[in-house]
Order: structure tokens, then C-alpha cells, then sequence
């Protein structure tokens, strides 16, 4: 058999076979940690859908529906009452004196140089009221005033608890019974038989006496 000599022809190209072959696995492992970086980098994202999800369940926290008790007025509302007042970025009231109430709108609280502002109070027996425009997010709290009659409050009793209810829509609200479901509740302070609280964004609200649980899973930011 004959047999090869170093530097022969057949020699080189032997050494030239091996020399790509380990060419080629290097140009895999090089592909192969790329493409582990790569990956890398595409897993990153992942903690923004993360947070997108925990944003999700923030959400479902703030549209809890609490069960409620509304405060009865005295004598019934036959049909609903409305005032409507141009406010502009001074301010601003409307006052439906009948019912004991008032809106307060302080100076540079519009969202606008000026705006139509309406309220309705509900018909029935519960104190409730819509206000628009819907949807309406304000740039300073706007204040609810609401009377009590001293007849309605000796029937609740020398302290009864009061709180702000809001609803989006006067379908959750039972007008003659004063049962409800609220998306959000408001502390208030009360002066003599006047109720008051601080109120950021339009749909309807309500004066309420009792809070007794939610129509969710979702845990209550706050008790009552």
C-alpha cells in the first residue's frame, strides 16, 4: 500500500476537509448563542404583559357594584326635577332649593372655558340624582350639598352614618325602596341636617345609610 507523504497533494485536501469542518462547527455554535440572545431579548417583554395584566385587575377592582341602602325622602318626587346652569372657568352652582340641594363648581375646575351642567333628581323616594354630561372628568372636586329633612333624620336615628354613592346608571338604582348597587362610596361630613361630599366625574349619585357587601369576588379598597 502506499502510503501518504506530509505535503503530498492528497495531504492538503485532507487538512483543507478538516479545517471546514471545524469552520462549520463553529459557525454553529456561533448561530446557537445568537439565538439564545435573541430569545433573551424576546423574553424581556414578557414583564410589560405582566403588568398589563395586573393594570386588568385594577380595573376589576374599581368596577365592584356595592349593595346599598339609599336615604328616603319624606315626600315623593312625582317627576323627575332638572337644572341646568352655563358654568364657566370661574364656577359655578346649581341648586334645586325644593329638594334641599346644591352643586358647587369651584373656579378652574371645567375641563372648557364653559359647559352646560345638569342635574336631575330622580323620581320616587330615594335621594338620587343624574348629572351631565356623562362621563364628565373634573380638574378640582366638585362639592354635593344635600338637606335633610328633621323628620328624616330622627327616623335614621341621632347618628346615622351617611356616605356618597355613585352609580353609572339610574338602572341600579330602585327609586321607591332605596336599594342600589354602587360603583364608588364617599365620605361625607355633615353639618346640622346638611350632607356634603367631593364629588370628581360625572354619572348619578346618591345619599346612602348602609353598605352591606359587593356583587364581586374583588376585595373593597375600603370598609364602611
Amino acid at each position: 500500500m502506499t502510503g501518504f507523504t506530509p505535503g503530498s497533494k492528497r495531504t492538503r485536501t485532507k487538512r483543507h476537509r478538516i479545517i471546514r469542518t471545524v469552520s462549520a462547527i463553529a459557525a454553529v455554535a456561533t448561530l446557537g448563542l445568537a439565538a439564545a440572545c435573541s430569545s433573551d431579548s424576546v423574553t424581556a417583554p414578557q414583564l410589560t404583559r405582566n403588568n398589563g395584566l395586573l393594570g386588568s385587575l385594577v380595573t376589576g377592582a374599581v368596577n365592584t357594584l356595592w349593595s346599598v341602602t339609599g336615604v328616603l325622602r319624606t315626600t315623593s318626587v312625582a317627576v323627575p326635577i332638572t337644572r341646568s346652569a352655563v358654568i364657566t372657568l370661574a364656577g359655578g352652582h346649581i341648586d334645586i332649593p325644593e329638594l334641599g340641594f346644591r352643586l358647587d363648581v369651584p373656579a378652574g375646575a371645567l375641563p372648557a372655558d364653559s359647559m352646560v351642567i345638569s342635574v336631575t333628581a330622580l323620581a320616587g323616594r330615594t335621594v338620587a340624582y343624574e348629572f351631565e354630561p356623562h362621563g364628565t372628568n373634573f380638574l378640582k372636586p366638585l362639592t354635593i350639598h344635600q338637606d335633610l329633612p328633621g323628620r328624616l333624620a330622627s327616623l335614621l336615628g341621632a347618628s346615622p352614618t351617611y356616605v356618597g354613592g355613585y352609580f353609572k346608571n339610574a338602572s341600579q338604582v330602585n327609586s321607591n325602596t332605596g336599594a342600589a348597587t354602587v360603583n364608588e362610596t364617599f365620605t361625607t361630613s355633615l353639618l346640622s341636617n346638611q350632607i356634603s361630599f367631593d364629588i370628581t366625574h360625572f354619572s348619578g349619585y346618591m345619599v346612602v345609610t348602609g353598605k352591606s357587601g359587593t356583587t364581586s369576588d374583588a376585595a373593597p379598597a375600603d370598609g364602611m
